[in-house]
C-alpha cells in the first residue's frame, strides 16, 4: 500500500509540475480572479530546511478557506541540489498546478522578481495582486553583498533576500536593496494592493517611503520575527479578504504568537504619494525645531529600539522630544499612515535587544522605527551614517538640514 501511495503521489506531482504548468482538470485558472497573491519565498538560506516545507504545508492549509475566485501562488527557491526554483498554484489543501523553471536564479535578483510577477500576472489574471515577501530582512540597513540593479546603475545596497546562490545554507548571500525593489514594483503594469513583509525590520520610515507607489499597504513589524514565521493556516485566509485584509493579517499573526506566550510587534502602513509626503513634511519640520543648531546627535538611552541600535521607535522619539505642539501635530499625521497596530513588550531577537535597555508602553510604541544618527564608537555608526544618506528618506525627513 505504501509502494501504491507512492507511485500515485508522485505521479500526481509529475503531472502538476512541469515546465508548461500544466493544470489539474478540477481546479482550473478563473478567468479573472478577485485577487491574485504570491508568496514569494527567498529560502535558499539557513531558513531552507526548517521552515520553506512546513509553511508551504500551513499555506496549503489556508488554502481550503479561500474562495475559489482567488488565486494563491507560490514562487519557492530552497536550498537544495537537486530542486530548481518552482511556481505553485494552492487551491483546496492541494496543488493545482506549477512550473518548474529549468535554471537557477537568485531569489535577490530584481530581474527575478520582476520576471515572476509578470509571469504570475499574465498566467493568473486578477482584479487585484498582492505581494507577501518570505525571508530574511534587514529594513533599510545597507548590506555589501546585495546584487546591483544594473552595471552602469549604482545604487544603494540593502538587504531584502538573502540568497547564498549555490543551495547551501550558510549564513553567506546576496541581498536586494530597497530602492531597487521600489524600481521593480513600480514598472509593474499594476499596483499592488498589500505587500505583507514575513521578514524582519521592515516596518521602518526608510523602507516605506521607497515604497510609497508601489503598493495601497505594507504590513509587517518593525521588529525581528520569529523564526516560523507567520501561521499562514490563518493568514492565507486573511489574505484574501475583500475588506480588512490588512488588519486581519497583523491581528491572526499576533493573535497566534500571543497565545503561545510571544510577542510580535506588528502594524499597518498606508502607502501613496500623499500620505507619505505628509509624514515626510511635518517629520521634517518637526526634527528641524528640535534639533536644528544643536551639536552632536540625540542621546537614545532608554528609547525603544528594534535592531541593534539602528531602527528607534518613531513615536518614541517624537514623544521623548518634541515640543507638546509640535508632537500633537506629528501625530496626527502619523496616524493617517500607521492605520493599524499591535504592541509587544517582549519579542524573540538573534541577541540584537536587550530589554533592560527600554519599556514598551502603549503611549511609546508607534509601529514604525526611524534611524538617528549617533556618534560613532566600538560600532558600526560610522558606516550607518553614511549609508543613510543613501535612502531617499534622508533627504524628504531633512537630516541634512540638521547636520545629521
Amino acid at each position: 500500500m505504501k509502494l501504491f501511495t507512492f507511485f500515485v503521489t508522485t505521479l500526481v506531482l509529475l503531472t502538476a509540475c512541469c515546465e508548461d504548468g500544466m493544470e489539474i482538470p478540477h481546479y482550473p485558472i478563473p478567468a479573472n480572479a478577485d485577487r491574485t497573491v504570491l508568496i514569494y519565498m527567498a529560502s535558499e538560506n539557513d531558513l531552507s530546511d526548517a521552515f520553506s516545507q512546513p509553511d508551504i504545508s500551513e499555506m496549503k492549509r489556508g488554502s481550503k478557506s479561500i474562495g475559489k475566485n482567488n488565486n494563491l501562488i507560490v514562487y519557492v527557491d530552497e536550498a537544495k541540489s537537486n530542486t530548481t526554483p518552482y511556481l505553485l498554484r494552492l487551491v483546496q489543501g492541494t496543488t493545482a498546478d506549477s512550473i518548474i523553471f529549468k535554471n537557477e536564479s537568485l531569489t535577490s535578483d530584481p530581474n527575478t522578481l520582476r520576471n515572476i510577477l509578470l509571469k504570475v500576472i499574465s498566467r493568473y489574471p486578477a482584479k487585484e495582486y498582492a505581494l507577501c515577501l518570505w525571508g530574511h530582512a534587514d529594513g533599510w540597513i545597507i548590506e555589501e553583498d546585495s546584487v546591483e540593479y544594473g552595471l552602469d546603475d549604482v545604487v544603494p545596497r540593502s538587504a531584502y533576500g538573502r540568497d547564498t546562490g549555490n543551495n547551501s545554507t550558510s549564513s553567506n548571500g546576496k541581498w536586494m536593496n530597497i530602492p531597487t525593489m521600489a524600481r521593480v514594483l513600480n514598472d509593474l503594469p499594476v499596483k499592488l494592493k498589500y505587500i505583507f513583509c514575513d521578514c524582519c525590520n521592515m516596518m521602518c520610515a526608510e523602507v516605506a517611503y521607497e515604497l510609497r507607489n508601489a503598493t495601497e499597504y505594507l504590513i509587517g513589524s518593525p521588529a525581528e520575527i520569529p523564526g516560523a514565521g507567520a501561521p499562514y493556516q490563518t493568514i492565507v485566509p486573511a489574505m484574501m479578504e475583500k475588506e480588512g485584509f490588512a488588519e486581519a493579517i497583523v491581528d491572526n499573526y499576533f493573535n497566534y504568537y500571543e497565545y503561545r506566550g510571544r510577542g510580535v510587534p506588528l502594524s499597518v502602513v498606508k502607502m501613496g504619494e500623499e500620505e507619505m509626503t505628509q509624514l515626510a513634511e511635518v517629520t521634517k519640520e518637526v526634527l528641524y525645531n528640535t534639533f536644528h543648531g544643536k551639536t552632536g546627535y540625540p542621546e537614545t538611552t532608554e528609547l525603544i529600539y528594534y535592531l541593534n541600535r539602528n531602527m528607534y521607535d518613531m513615536n518614541d522619539i517624537m514623544l521623548r522630544y518634541a515640543s507638546s505642539d509640535d508632537y500633537a501635530r506629528w501625530k496626527a499625521a502619523v496616524e493617517k499612515v500607521v492605520v493599524h497596530k499591535k504592541m509587544a513588550t517582549r519579542w524573540m531577537t538573534n541577541g540584537w535587544i536587550n530589554f533592560n535597555d527600554f519599556t514598551v508602553t502603549e503611549e511609546r510604541y508607534g509601529g514604525i522605527s526611524m534611524f538617528i544618527p549617533q556618534q560613532p564608537g566600538n560600532n558600526s555608526y560610522a558606516q550607518y551614517n553614511q549609508d543613510i544618506k543613501k535612502m531617499a528618506w534622508y533627504y524628504a525627513a531633512g537630516y541634512a538640514d540638521i547636520g545629521w
